[in-house]
């Protein structure tokens, strides 16, 4: 967050200073011309007497150098604008006062500001030499020699005069500012969508069921059925096959049942309904007796 506040304010400061300058040195002269967004350049000279120094419009240098500026001011306006809107939604993101959508705006209007910060320097310094009126002559240059009409950065020496020019603080500040706010507006778009994947994903397999688990066969449980007409009673008599716990002191006879002969008849229990053989006297399952046949 601190790396945009600072692309931000360095774009910021780059609207007000010089994006190109001039300075040319004879004997105990020194004058400084300095190009500003705008329809405006300044001049000063240090040790000139006589000498019109203040601001003065482009046309003087006749060219397309008026309308490069002022296309370069407009656009400035408009980058450290959004820059600045990305500046606030970001800042509100992080104390969590924005939801996913306007987080998602601010990385794509830090995007924005930064491709444009980034773009506008790049313009300038290929489009400015070729902006200069031809026959234009500045003090420590000549017209076979190199000029700020034929490049951006450069030096040359005619008359008694030494002459240097390039990029000024504004430029550097447009475009390292430009780089910072670009950059953080990457990174996040970045991260952002890696952490939408994510969250995508971990949706998806919340909802996935397993093929195997979806083609199962439904568990069935098996509930013995219960003679509705056998009788209610306090009685209640073990089943056949149920073990029976010995006591440690008595020993308890252990009685086995004769296996009948599949084929010999049976006799339902008046009482419970059970199949007996028909020689029991009682019931083995109740232990009621059993009617007279």
């Amino acid at each position: 967050m601190l790396v945009l506040i600072a692309g931000f304010v360095l774009s910021a400061v780059s609207l007000g200073t010089a994006w190109w300058t001039f300075t040319a040195t004879g004997g105990n002269t020194t004058q400084t011309d300095m190009f500003n967004p705008g329809s405006m350049y300044s001049v000063s000279c240090s040790g000139c007497s006589g000498f019109a120094q203040g601001s003065f419009s482009y046309s003087t240098f006749g060219g397309s150098l008026g309308s490069l500026y002022g296309a370069l001011e407009g656009a400035l306006i408009a980058a450290v604008v959004v820059a600045g809107l990305a500046t606030v939604l970001g800042l509100l993101a992080l104390f969590g006062r924005t939801g996913r959508g306007l987080t998602l705006v601010g990385v794509l209007l830090g995007v924005l500001a930064g491709g444009l910060l980034v773009g506008v320097s790049l313009w300038v310094e290929s489009s400015q030499p070729g902006a200069f009126g031809s026959g234009v002559s500045l003090p420590g240059t000549s017209s076979s020699g190199p000029s700020p009409s034929t490049s951006f950065w450069g030096t040359s020496s005619a008359g008694g005069a030494v002459a240097t020019w390039g990029a000024g603080a504004g430029w550097y500040g447009a475009l390292i500012g430009g780089v910072l706010v670009l950059a953080v507006g990457l990174a996040l778009l970045w991260v952002t969508r890696e952490t939408v994947a994510a969250k995508r994903a971990a949706s998806d397999e919340r909802e996935y069921v397993p093929r195997a688990r979806r083609e199962s066969p439904p568990a069935f449980v098996y509930a013995p059925t219960v003679r509705s007409s056998a009788p209610t009673s306090s009685y209640s008599a073990p089943p056949i096959d149920a073990p029976v716990q010995a006591s440690a002191k008595t020993p308890v006879p252990v009685l086995t049942k004769k296996a009948t002969s599949p084929a010999e008849p049976t006799v339902d229990c008046p009482a419970c309904g059970y199949q007996n053989s028909p020689r029991a006297r009682t019931c083995t399952y109740c232990q009621r007796p059993m009617t007279a046949r």
